[in-house]
């Protein structure tokens, strides 16, 4: 199918950018199961699909990150299929990559997880947090790297941020 060949190459350009392989395996199972959600290839989403595809991960009880994530895929995917294979897409099935059913009305903004927020952690836990941070920079193969990530997280501590 040539849907599947599109996603195929779009982990490909994960490997090709040069990201972790944790991040290129999760460009290879979540479109997968974004995709999974239509009844039709990613050119034919229209936009009550696509607020379907939302309203299930509602009622599913999908946290709103992994709702996030599955719109930023599908829009990800989309843009890269227009982008890479639009003219193949019009040639093979005469039809032109619009918008993708993504329009501004199922765009989610990141003002904050609609999960109840609890209190900030503690002293206890906060100093546990950053003792074993600091013992991983011991153990860190690019201590640098390691030592300035400790610094980051430790300063708005110390300065009293948050």
């Amino acid at each position: 199918m040539f849907q599947a060949e599109c996603a195929e190459a779009f982990a490909r350009s994960w490997v090709v950018r040069g990201f972790a392989p944790s991040t290129v395996r999760g460009y290879t199972t979540l479109p997968a199961r974004v995709l999974g959600r239509f009844d039709c290839p990613v050119w034919a989403v229209e936009a009550e699909d696509v607020d379907e595809m939302f309203h299930a991960l509602v009622v599913a009880g999908l946290a709103a990150g992994t709702r996030r994530q599955y719109l930023r895929m599908l829009r990800d995917f989309h843009g890269f299929v227009a982008q890479r294979y639009g003219a193949q897409v019009r040639s093979l099935f005469g039809v032109t990559v619009g918008g993708g059913g993504l329009d501004r009305f199922n765009r989610v903004r990141h003002a904050g997880d609609d999960a109840a927020v609890g209190p900030p952690p503690g002293r206890e836990l906060l100093q546990g947090f950053f003792s074993f941070v600091r013992s991983q920079v011991e153990v860190a193969s690019d201590y640098r790297a390691a030592a300035r990530d400790y610094t980051m997280l430790r300063t708005p501590y110390l300065s009293g941020c948050g």
